[in-house]
């Protein structure tokens, strides 16, 4: 596989919450090609969160703390992002292992569901809630 393969890719502007959701609708694979620059090296993106809540595999950088990331959760495949081969060769495997694929996505759906939904925020928040009471109550 080249990189030439990837040429459907288009970049699609500033949208909106209603707009991106048709795009995930839409899409099968989520991609993240961050350097290993500064910030970027924290799994700390916002999309890849979005793209696990919408149940689609991750492709992701090999650097920071991003394999760390994808072994807790198995969630994607790590690539070289400097490397358009090894970006191919993932959206390949992505694209010839449907099951193996719905699988990451699923395990990705699963930890967001049970660590940053409402219904798993609660208890935190009532946690939050009953300490900020109690000081105020004691003080």
């Amino acid at each position: 596989y080249s990189a030439e393969g990837l040429r459907p890719a288009q970049y699609l502007g500033v949208l909106g919450e209603k707009e991106i959701k048709e795009i995930y609708e839409r899409s099968n694979i989520g991609v993240i090609l961050y350097n290993a620059v500064g910030q970027y090296g924290g799994a700390t993106a916002v999309k890849a969160y979005e793209y696990m809540a919408a149940s689609m595999p991750i492709i992701m950088p090999d650097h920071g703390d991003w394999p760390a990331f994808n072994r807790e959760i198995k969630c994607g495949l790590n690539v070289r992002v400097n490397d358009p081969e090894s970006v191919a060769r993932a959206v390949a495997w992505i694209l010839e292992n449907p099951e193996a694929a719905k699988q990451l996505g699923e395990n990705g759906r699963e930890y967001v569901l049970r660590n940053y939904s409402w219904v798993s925020s609660l208890g935190r928040l009532k946690q939050l809630y009953d300490e900020i009471l109690n000081y105020k109550a004691s003080s």
